[in-house]
């Protein structure tokens, strides 16, 4: 059986920007400047940007004194700027990038939707795609995976917008599109490599051979491979000018390296901080097909509605598009040796399009099975408990009373919507209205949970002890991986030579004062030396169960 809905009247001009610039506040206004440098990610941002800042290593990143190219530079540029407009070392403007880059996701997504649909649809979507948590977390963690992410999400909508749908004819030229395209994908290797052009070009490939477009599909590949090499060579030169071993680091270890497995007698000599031949090799081939629909939570189960209504569509050359992304994407990426459900995430852009046409459908009073609306709906339920009950629970685990306030306001707000809403449950206008209540009430969660999340996370005030008890000392650290030591630079404001922990007690029985940050578990494993020479120790909880120690002896 079938459930028909009754067509929505016309989005008045002014909703759609209003909504969009609503939206940007509350992704700038929460979870950007209000906690610390939090890892995984962002502790290296940090450490590449305080050398730019403070060396002038501007072409080659580096953390402390070594190289660090895992990431070309893009987003280390975009973070540098940000804090030198800033002034000062602050984690919020090294985070700011990010968020804004989110807000490109967001503005492809409604680009497209908009054209596709319409004022009302696209007013619809804005709000559920803003509260997709992955899409989020990213925008909101200084990382250079946010640039790669726009970059995909820009060349998916250029190539979207170059196609046939219902109702929106082709554009009579496309070369336009795909030149817009081909420099997309180009400069997307500043953001992460080509991760960008192996995840977009075969689905856009696969689109083209099925129209038959070899003239189109060979003047693409041809623009993007002469973008790709105008772009890049300026850098390549650099990095080779710099140091030639950083050419091979680049362009082998962190292209040829992640995707291949080599056996450890032919891999080259690598630095400390690279791991480019045996990082995300722990996943499973099929972990992007468990990971499917969850990347678009919490609105899997409309997404899986939504399968529904692209399976119903026929002669749609965006259906094809969809089709193909939805395919050819998790199958490329089980083809490389690195596998990380994480790399799934431009295809959120697609799994919103799918959402898009499902409640365009809706709007236009077509048909939806039944299943397909009890899966909408419920979904719509499962929201509504998770912006109520998430607060509560985190009141409960952080002690925090304002948060449990802040679950009765989400509540009541829902509560007087659902009365109105109800009988018109999937109408656009409400569905925009629901949405946008739960972007308010998640952020409003994240702001006030957010103090308590950072006394955790952050490792601020143990530097801001060592900052107090190493000045006039000579410093060390035994930390040489990418998510400590970044910070040690960050914090303090120098560097600090890279020491062997058995090394320690030797440092610290010196006469000149000396201090050596290092790993709570290799303190405990040296006291017996280490405790007759360094009276002077502050430690904390770095957030993972794993303390942080400044040891100092009492030399004068």
């Amino acid at each position: 059986m079938a459930v028909s809905l009754d067509a929505p009247t016309a989005a008045e001009p002014w909703r759609l920007p209003v909504l969009a610039g609503g939206i940007a506040f509350v992704y700038l206004a929460a979870g950007v400047f209000d906690h610390g440098i939090w890892s995984p990610t962002e502790p290296a941002v940090a450490g590449v940007v305080w050398n730019m800042l403070d060396r002038g290593l501007v072409v080659a990143p580096h953390i402390d004194v070594h190289a660090y190219l895992e990431k070309p530079p893009l987003y280390y540029w975009l973070g540098w700027l940000a804090v030198r407009l800033h002034g000062d070392l602050d984690a919020g403007w090294l985070r700011l990038p990010a968020a804004l880059l989110g807000l490109v996701c967001l503005a492809a997504v409604g680009w497209s939707v908009r054209r596709r649909h319409g004022d009302a649809v696209a007013c619809a979507v804005l709000p559920l795609a803003a509260v997709v948590y992955p899409l989020w977390e990213l925008a909101h963690r200084a990382t250079p995976d946010v640039a790669a992410l726009a970059f995909a999400f820009v060349a998916f909508a250029l190539f979207e917008r170059s196609l046939a749908g219902a109702g929106t004819p082709a554009p009579r030229r496309t070369w336009p599109w795909d030149l817009a395209l081909a420099v997309s994908l180009a400069a997307s290797f500043y953001a992460k490599n080509f991760f960008v052009v192996y995840v977009v070009a075969p689905p856009v490939a696969a689109v083209l051979l099925w129209q038959r477009a070899w003239g189109r599909l060979a003047l693409l590949a041809g623009a993007s491979a002469a973008c790709v090499a105008l772009f890049v060579a300026p850098w390549a030169a650099a990095l080779h000018a710099a140091d030639p071993d950083y050419v091979r680091v680049v362009f082998v270890d962190n292209t040829l390296g992640r995707f291949v497995d080599l056996p450890a007698e032919a891999r080259p000599a690598l630095g400390p901080l690279n791991d480019a031949y045996d990082a995300e090799r722990d996943g499973p081939p099929w972990i992007y097909l468990a990971h499917f629909a969850a990347i678009v939570a919490p609105w899997s189960l409309a997404f899986l509605a939504g399968l529904g209504a692209l399976a119903r569509r026929q002669g749609d050359a965006r259906r094809g598009f969809q089709i193909a992304a939805l395919v050819g994407v998790p199958l490329v990426l089980m083809l490389s040796s690195s596998r990380n459900a994480g790399y799934l995430r431009p295809l959120l852009f697609v799994h919103l399009l799918v959402i898009a046409d499902l409640l365009a459908e809706a709007a236009r009073g077509g048909v939806l099975a039944r299943w397909e609306r009890g899966l909408v709906l419920a979904n719509g339920a499962i929201v509504a408990l998770a912006v109520v009950g998430l607060p509560v629970a985190l009141g409960v685990v952080f002690d925090t009373p304002a948060l449990f306030v802040w679950g009765a306001v989400c509540a009541i707000a829902l509560a007087l919507g659902a009365r109105h809403w109800r009988g018109a449950w999937l109408h656009w206008r409400n569905v925009s209205t629901a949405g946008a209540l739960a972007v308010v009430g998640l952020a409003g969660t994240w702001l006030l949970a957010v103090p308590a999340i950072d006394e955790r996370r952050s490792v601020a005030a143990f530097y801001g002890d060592v900052a107090v008890a190493s000045s006039g000392r000579t410093l060390h650290t035994t930390l040489v991986d990418d998510r400590r030591l970044p910070l040690v630079g960050w914090y303090l404001r120098r560097t600090a030579p890279v020491v062997e922990p058995e090394r320690v007690p030797e440092l610290l029985a010196a006469e000149d004062p000396v201090g050596v940050v290092m790993l709570r578990r290799e303190y405990e494993a040296g006291r017996r030396r280490i405790d007759p020479v360094a009276p002077i120790i502050v430690s904390v909880d770095d957030g993972k169960a794993r303390k942080l120690v400044f040891v100092a002896n009492d030399a004068r």
